[in-house]
């Protein structure tokens, strides 16, 4: 019994095409479409990696603006804390939903807004974890014992992942 040898390597349409002596103009139609569509599949690849490239960069620039412009934000909150102490408190209560929330809530909910001295907004360093943590500052209350609240948001595994999920639904 003869062992079959290497398979032949499977011949696209417009190789058929090439090796057939005649041909219908129908299957001519087919091989032209599929060359087309493959031509454009790889100028979207090259388009898609140049995209993750440029996002790469982005990334990392980001995170340099976000050091440069800590220290201001730093510098700013001195002032407005010592002028303003309820700047937060009006803030909430002036908001259009926030405020609409707290009048509807009992007063003690209320009274611990009015304890708030400063909000933080710290981006996280890693292109890895896409994200902020937010951290509210209060002063002594009867409320709670902590004087930070810390709440962090991860937004997704860097730029790129919001590209790929992207391109995969566009598919």
């Amino acid at each position: 019994m003869e062992k079959p040898g290497p398979s032949l390597p499977k011949m696209t349409r417009l190789e058929k095409y090439q090796n057939k002596e005649s041909s219908s103009d129908e299957e001519v139609e087919q091989d032209l479409e599929e060359k087309v569509l493959n031509e454009a599949i790889l100028e979207l690849n090259n388009i898609k990696t140049k995209l993750e490239s440029a996002t790469k960069i982005l990334q990392v620039e980001l995170l340099k603006y976000g050091k440069l412009r800590q220290p201001t934000y730093d510098k700013r909150a001195k002032p407005i804390n010592k002028a303003m102490p309820i700047l937060w408190p009006d803030a909430f209560q002036n908001h259009p939903i926030l405020g609409r929330l707290l009048k509807h809530h009992n007063n003690e909910e209320a009274e611990c807004f009015g304890l708030l001295k400063n909000i933080e907004v710290e981006e996280f360093d890693d292109m890895e974890n896409d994200g902020y943590r937010i951290k509210f500052l209060f002063g002594a209350n009867p409320f709670f014992e902590n004087k930070e609240l810390v709440k962090e948001v991860r937004t997704g595994k860097g730029f790129g992942e919001v590209f790929k999920h992207l391109n995969k639904a566009s598919v």
